[in-house]
């Protein structure tokens, strides 16, 4: 985010990280409180509102650091190596996250394909369409998807498609 005014005496508010921050945390919020409904657990080891909870706890701690790294020091400029700019950056991982969530919703895929295609063109849009990036990006994809495929379907006993 690069929305940052001076302050009158010289000094940089990164407002538009402050702003970020404050909506996240919000976000986490949301969730948090909304799982107050879920039915505690009867059969499974943590129950149905403890993933969600250790998500919007994250999401807030992320939040913070977001903002307290927004106020100190000096911003290291963006890389240039093929990579997009900020705005369509911003959009395209948007556009990911809901193809993916339709694909998961709509069960036309199974969930480590599925992972391992978002993942593998989120790491595109973020670090660019290098060549020599693009054997990392995809042993990265291969390795997370089965990861968190392992984690929630034996670890929080949630079932996958």
């Amino acid at each position: 985010m690069a929305a940052s005014m001076e302050d009158g005496g010289g000094t940089v508010v990164p407002w538009g990280e402050y702003a970020f921050a404050l909506l996240v945390i919000a976000a986490a919020g949301l969730v948090w409180f909304g799982t107050a409904d879920l039915p505690p657990p009867r059969y499974e080891p943590v129950g149905s509102a403890a993933l969600p909870r250790g998500i919007a706890a994250l999401m807030a701690l992320l939040a913070i650091i977001v903002a307290v790294r927004a106020r100190s020091g000096p911003r290291l400029p963006v890389e240039a190596g093929g990579s997009l700019a900020g705005p369509l950056r911003v959009a395209l991982l948007g556009a990911l996250m809901v193809a993916f969530v339709m694909v998961m919703e709509a069960r036309h895929v199974g969930f480590r394909p599925a992972a391992m295609v978002f993942l593998f063109l989120t790491a595109v849009v973020l670090g660019g369409l290098a060549p020599r990036r693009m054997a990392g990006y995809a042993v990265f994809a291969v390795a997370l998807s089965l990861g968190l495929h392992a984690v929630f379907t034996r670890l929080f006993y949630i079932d996958l498609p």
